[in-house]
């Protein structure tokens, strides 16, 4: 089994990513840029049901995660409940966590019957119990977590939290997720689909500053950008990409996208300069000084 970006392919993968480079690479011919090529398609794939297979492992309370999950087809699931109410066949879903202490508990979920109704398989280090009686209560506090750490059908899923609790319950789940991926998908998702109050516009951000990867923070920063409160949330904004992007290609990418916003005045440009100052790149803070005088002149 080889493993791409910390994660385990299988033969199917390969295949997939084959094509994609082969897309990118034809794309890129003609001067597409293969990083929002790929993020793109990313994005696509997560969007949706997820059919095909998926290999993590993470924390959870001190239990280490083990997910191995394989979909022939669309799993349907009710997220203001996580419970799973279609689960196809030739489909199945195998969960191992390790406490601390040593503690092991194993789960194989597959389809038991045509209508797509699930069947347990679980053990207590090695010995298979009832899962009813001793396994049910911590399926359910794996369950959420699965959803958080892949982003399976993120959009769907947020939509349901809304219309059940609102978007601060979404955006209280968005805090717990880890993956920085998923959090910048979830962060995206809300700021350009759903209407927040300003004390929620300024929650996102703050959520945005649990991102570590600087190119996925980028990502929400950018979206933020194109939000409807992005003029009244800009000296926020500013500051959590100075703060928290290291990358001078990220934070000067972050910088073009408020630069050429339609929505800031000649007075806010002013602490676009300033924010500017903490770009280590030279050619990449000349780039943003060339093109903030740019469209100042434009504006005169």
């Amino acid at each position: 089994m080889d493993v791409l970006f910390g994660e385990e392919i299988t033969m199917e993968g390969k295949k997939l990513w084959l094509i994609i480079w082969m897309v990118l690479f034809a794309m890129c011919s003609v001067g597409c840029s293969a990083n929002s090529i790929v993020k793109s398609l990313i994005d696509s794939e997560l969007s949706g049901p997820i059919n095909g297979e998926i290999k993590k492992q993470y924390q959870l309370d001190g239990m280490q995660v083990k997910l191995d999950i394989s979909l022939d087809d669309e799993m349907l699931v009710d997220y203001t409940t996580h419970t799973i109410t279609f689960f196809p066949s030739n489909s199945q879903i195998s969960v191992v966590t390790v406490s601390d202490a040593g503690f092991q508990r194993d789960l194989t979920l597959f389809s038991g019957s045509a209508e797509g109704k699930l069947t347990y398989r679980y053990m207590e280090n090695g010995v298979e119990r009832d899962f009813s009686d001793y396994g049910r209560t911590w399926w359910e506090q794996i369950l959420p977590s699965i959803f958080r750490e892949t982003g399976y059908d993120y959009r769907q899923r947020i939509r349901q939290i809304v219309e059940k609790s609102g978007t601060s319950a979404a955006l209280s789940d968005t805090n717990q997720v880890v993956s920085d991926m998923v959090c910048s998908l979830y962060l995206r998702e809300l700021v350009n689909h759903y209407s927040l109050t300003d004390k929620e516009y300024e929650t996102t951000l703050l959520i945005s500053e649990n991102i570590k990867s600087d190119s996925n923070h980028a990502d929400f920063l950018s979206a933020f950008v194109r939000s409807d409160a992005f003029s009244e949330h800009l000296t926020f904004l500013l500051k959590t990409a100075t703060d928290n992007i290291q990358s001078s290609y990220e934070l000067a990418r972050v910088l073009e996208q408020v630069i050429r916003s339609p929505k800031i005045n000649k007075e806010e440009k002013k602490n676009v300069l300033n924010a500017a100052a903490f770009i280590s790149s030279k050619s990449e803070k000349q780039r943003i000084l060339r093109l903030l005088s740019a469209v100042q002149d434009d504006n005169d």
